[in-house]
């Protein structure tokens, strides 16, 4: 029954839609009934479907713009077209299919929203009828089904149960609230309910747009354009108005009206129109009244598109301009009166003639047009051009006639920049006045004209024409007559020996004379045309010019031409010195007076013809005899040729020495090497000492210490240079032959006897001889004679063996194999220092009691199983036996020992030096007597330095700090520390407090240096703090961007941009060392402050 009761619901819904409503024919209203199909109210819907179709044909005649939109809901949701067409909305109802299942209407609401696209211009209301709770199977939330219909302006009005404890209700009605919609009593009367939803339609605002009107045209140039609609709300809710452009979401404007029961005209804040691309847009308008919203849309057009000009004319006379045009609007439509004429400065009124003209203009005068065209919205198109009124045919006189050229003189009106073409005979009058084939357009500067490149004597027909700005032309003037005088003569030539000049021409036709000027004295020649002036001085300057007479008078001179008479050749060139290299030989002499070139033959050739007093001969084949002689040459000729000279080019460096080998001893180091092809010397570097080796392959190192580490390094030599170094070689003398071993002990068992002693530095093998006879050579510091009977005594000597040789014997040692029944001492200790022996051992039994023999001296040492040596001189030798005492039979020893007390700690080191440069740091020390090694402590980390006296710690930072102690060390201990030494490395930086503009010079010192060969000194800075004046100050000359060899020095400099290099091509004797000045470099500042200067050496 209660389904029943839904469908007639629907029937009095149409029922009251068909009625006419107060709604303004702008406005429309899209409807969606939402319809619970749920199986339990199956039988009311079906009887209910025949008799819903009666009351929607009433819908087919109303006229009024509704769509009817119908979803149904149960488990699933089915959505039916938005359709105005009544008939296919009852096929729709006819379609409802009742099943059961659950509600699921927050699904049918989603949907409705979702799927429909609803009219932007109508209201959106939605019937929703259920007797049930409504769900989603995709989770959908009241809440967010509230939103979804606020957010889409949709009022919701709900018809449901009305119990007051039906979920459903509770439910319904808080959807229905929330969208401004009503609950009605599905039990109630229809009627009634019905008539309270369509009066809340009935209150909906209507809203019609004034302005603008649909498919107006604005113009883009309209900055102020208010949008005005009318509006009225018959409960007279407070409005609030949106305004948006286009497809906007955000709207542009908000209004908000009140007391709108009557209609009533709202308008917007000006808009400025031209902020629009042009073509159609939309003004969108939305007025809510907290329940329901309107939309109105309207269509406008942006025009920014001026007229489209027709044909434009612009003609002219030489006093008059007359204009002529149209044009057209596509989209506005052009002006009632829509064109206007200006001419320079004056304008006509808008007018709807199409022709125009100005008179009482000037000739060839520019004058800017200009045609306008508008439209409705008044967008106008401008038509500009400079147009030139004629030029006036020419009228000129001629004057100044010269033997060249004519010069014409304009008398016409027209203005000084207006262009003629001069024609002369069948010529024309160039820009520059000379004439030619091709026509031409000039202009005459101070209304004058000079034609150029005329032949003298001649008379010639011209005529012109003239044109304006715009090219076009007059007709031609009537001709005129000009004659020109004579010209210079031509091809004048000057000749000179060393006491004459002779000057000729070529003849002139029609020349009656000639002028010969001669160093300003004016000579008549006659009809000749050479003139010779005689008894000149040589080497003297001398000027001439010359100029023609015939019938017209005299013409104008030739240019003043200049000739020296010839000097004297010049004396034969001195003091050539001749400067061979391998593949080159530098030649350079003294300079000749009169001179103005030199030839250099070689060998019979001439290589080389130039001004300069040097040459440099390349491409030569190393050791080969050339020959040269050298000559001066002037204009008078070439001198006598100088004395021959001779040299011979070097011959290559020869080739670094290899197979270098050594021979060691604990003293000496002797090194050789084959004999280099080539080499007439060799040079040694020994420990960093460049020694000079004459013709030696060999060099003995002598004198050394042993264990001392020694570089060599090799090169040979010639006339043309030395030779790369060879590979150093790295060598260690051999140690000292051994001392002699100390502390030998001995125990013995009943079959063998044991030695043990010291181990000897640098021992590298023992001997033991027994009884005198048997050696036995043993690698360890312990031997076992073994195989022995019971009360065997054996002597033994011990001696050491190395590379250097062998030790003195030791003190022999007497022992004895034990009986059969004797016990040896077990754990047997020696305890030596440099004053004291102590012995300790462990007791055979438990009451022993013991005799000890000390240097032949026995002595009861009671039950004591220790025995301290005290009061002894460092090294000094000793001996001991040790038995126990009461034992029955013969008394024997059961240890014999050999012992010597330890040296004395060395004496710490002296005398420490130490050197640093930029990066590293080296020490050196004298050697201390007795000491076996030493000890260096490097900022508190200690270092093992091996036997060497020297050490040097290198990669170190610049401009920093180090603190150094050394101490000696041998076999007894190590002495007390050095006092501490500390030492900074040097800085290859200087810095120099700058003055701006100021020069400061900074001396290039060299110190101990043995071979300048591979050697660059490299000073850096920053070219934007300095410049460099001179690069070698000890000159007059400032050499600032010299690149080479500085003249007069055996410095070799390269300088870039922030980089100056400096190679000394010098020799240094072996065995010495140079130290002094390279260069003074003079800089000067570009700033105030401090400027740092880095020397290096690479």
């Amino acid at each position: 029954m209660k389904r029943y009761r839904i469908l007639f619901s629907i029937f009095l819904i149409l029922t009251l839609l068909i009625r006419p409503l107060p709604v303004s024919a702008a406005n429309k209203l899209d409807i969606v009934f939402i319809i619970d199909r749920s199986g339990s109210m199956g039988s009311s819907i079906n009887n209910v479907k025949n008799q819903i179709s009666d009351f929607t044909d009433l819908l087919e005649g109303q006229g009024i713009s509704y769509r009817l939109g119908l979803v149904t809901y149960e488990d699933d949701v089915t959505v039916y077209p938005l359709t105005s067409n009544v008939n296919r909305f009852k096929r729709d109802l006819g379609r409802i299919d009742v099943s059961g299942g659950t509600e699921n209407g927050l699904d049918a609401i989603y949907d409705a929203v979702n799927s429909y696209i609803f009219d932007i211009s109508a209201a959106k209301y939605f019937v929703l009828i259920g007797d049930e709770r409504i769900y989603s199977d995709y989770g959908r939330t009241e809440n967010s089904i509230k939103n979804l219909l606020k957010n889409n302006n949709i009022i919701l009005t709900s018809i449901g149960p009305n119990s007051s404890s039906d979920p459903a209700k509770s439910q319904l009605k808080s959807i229905s609230d929330a969208t401004g919609g009503l609950y009605l009593d599905l039990d109630s009367d229809f009627k009634d309910s019905l008539t309270s939803i369509f009066d809340q339609i009935q209150t909906i605002p209507t809203l019609d747009i004034v302005s603008p009107t649909p498919n107006q045209v604005i113009s883009g140039l309209n900055t102020a354009f208010i949008p005005v609609v009318n509006v009225a709300d018959p409960d007279s809710d407070r409005l609030t108005f949106s305004l948006y452009v286009d497809s906007e979401t955000s709207p542009r404007q908000t209004k908000t009206v009140t007391n709108s029961t009557n209609s009533q005209m709202v308008s917007f804040d000006a808009m400025n129109m031209g902020g629009l691309v042009e073509g159609n847009h939309s003004l969108r308008f939305e007025v809510n009244d907290g329940t329901a919203t309107v939309q109105e849309i309207v269509n406008f057009q942006i025009d920014k598109t001026p007229p489209q000009l027709g044909v434009t004319n612009v003609t002219a006379t030489a006093n008059s301009i007359t204009m002529t045009g149209s044009a057209t609007d596509a989209r506005a439509g052009m002006n009632h009166l829509p064109y206007r004429y200006t001419v320079g400065t004056t304008s006509s009124n808008w007018t709807s003639l199409t022709s125009y003209t100005r008179g009482s203009l000037s000739p060839n005068t520019a004058y800017t047009t200009k045609f306008e065209a508008r439209d409705k919205v008044e967008l106008t198109s401008v038509k500009s051009q400079t147009v030139y009124t004629l030029a006036q045919i020419p009228s000129f006189t001629i004057q100044n006639q010269q033997t060249d050229s004519l010069e014409l003189l304009f008398n016409d009106n027209n203005p000084g920049t207006t262009q003629y073409q001069v024609k002369v005979g069948s010529k024309y009058v160039s820009s520059t006045g000379t004439l030619t084939t091709t026509p031409t357009w000039i202009t005459a500067t101070e209304r004058r004209v000079t034609i150029k490149g005329l032949s003298a004597n001649t008379s010639y027909l011209i005529e012109g024409k003239a044109r304006n700005h715009a090219g076009i032309e007059t007709n031609y003037s009537p001709r005129v007559t000009g004659i020109t005088i004579g010209d210079p003569p031509k091809n004048i030539t000057l000749d000179s020996s060393q006491t004459s000049v002779t000057i000729s021409w070529s003849p002139v036709v029609g020349a009656t004379g000639y002028d010969v000027e001669a160093d300003g004295i004016i000579v008549d020649n006659g009809n000749l045309t050479t003139y010779i002036h005689q008894n000149l001085i040589p080497n003297t300057q001398h000027q001439y010019r010359v100029r023609l007479k015939n019938g017209g008078g005299t013409g104008n001179w030739s240019s003043l031409y200049s000739i020296t008479t010839l000097p004297y050749p010049p004396a034969s060139p001195e003091n050539l010195n001749l400067i061979p290299s391998q593949r080159s030989i530098q030649l350079e002499w003294d300079s000749v007076p009169n001179a103005d070139s030199y030839e250099v033959e070689a060998n019979g050739s001439i290589i080389y013809s130039g001004d300069q007093t040097s040459y440099l001969y390349q491409q030569l084949t190393p050791k080969t005899s050339y020959s040269f002689r050298i000559r001066g040459v002037n204009r008078g000729g070439a001198g006598e040729w100088s004395q021959e000279y001779s040299i011979d080019t070097l011959p290559d460096p020869p080739t670094e020495p290899v197979n270098i080998t050594t021979n060691i001893t604990k003293d000496s180091v002797r090194v050789q090497w084959p004999s280099v092809e080539g080499a007439t010397a060799y040079e040694i570097e020994v420990d960093g000492l460049i020694l000079e080796n004459e013709d030696n392959t060999f060099y003995l190192h002598e004198s050394l210490l042993p264990l001392s580490g020694h570089t060599y390094r090799v090169r040979a030599k010639n006339s043309g240079g030395k030779s790369p170094w060879s590979v150093a070689i790295n060598v260690t003398t051999h140690p000292e032959a051994p001392v002699v071993p100390t502390n030998i002990m001995t125990t013995s068992d009943s079959s063998s006897i044991n030695l043990t002693w010291y181990q000897v530095a640098y021992a590298e093998s023992y001997e033991i001889e027994i009884d005198g006879v048997t050696v036995v050579n043993v690698e360890d510091t312990i031997f076992t004679h073994s195989g022995l009977n019971t009360n065997d005594q054996h002597s033994y000597r011990v001696r050491a063996r190395n590379i250097s040789g062998v030790s003195p014997w030791s003190k022999p040692v007497t022992m004895s194999t034990m009986g059969d029944e004797a016990v040896a001492l077990t754990n047997l200790v020696a305890v030596v220092t440099n004053h004291s022996i102590m012995l300790s051992w462990d007791a055979v039994a438990y009451d022993n009691r013991f005799e000890i023999e000390v240097d032949g001296v026995l002595m009861d040492n009671d039950q004591n199983t220790t025995y301290n040596h005290t009061g002894l001189q460092a090294e000094e030798y000793h001996t001991y036996k040790i038995r126990v005492k009461d034992q029955t039979g013969d008394p024997q020893w059961y240890v014999v020992l050999s012992l010597a007390t330890l040296p004395n700690p060395p004496d710490a080191p002296g005398e420490i030096e130490a050197f640093a440069t930029d990066t590293s740091i080296e020490l050196r020390w004298d050697r201390v007597e007795g000491a076996t090694g030493y000890d260096i402590e490097v900022n508190g980390t200690v270092l093992d330095n091996g036997t060497l006296e020297s050490y040097i710690h290198d990669q170190l930072t610049p401009a920093t700090t180090y603190y150094y102690r050394i101490r000696a060390k041998n076999m007894t201990g190590v002495t007390a520390w050095s006092p501490l030494l500390s030492k900074s490395t040097t800085s290859p930086t200087y810095v120099v407090d700058g003055k701006l503009e100021e020069n400061f010079e900074m001396s290039l010192l060299a110190y101990h240096v043995q071979d300048f060969s591979q050697m660059t000194f490299v000073v850096t800075y920053d070219p934007d703090e300095v410049e460099v004046v001179d690069l070698y100050g000890f000159t007059i000359e400032e050499e600032s961007l010299i690149t080479g060899v500085i003249p007069g020095t055996n410095i070799e400099v390269n300088h870039t941009e922030g980089r100056i290099e400096y190679r000394v091509q010098q020799s240094v004797l072996p065995g010495t060392s140079w130290t002094g000045e390279i260069s003074g470099i003079i800089f000067k500042s570009k700033i105030d402050g401090e400027i740092n200067i880095d020397f290096i050496l690479e």
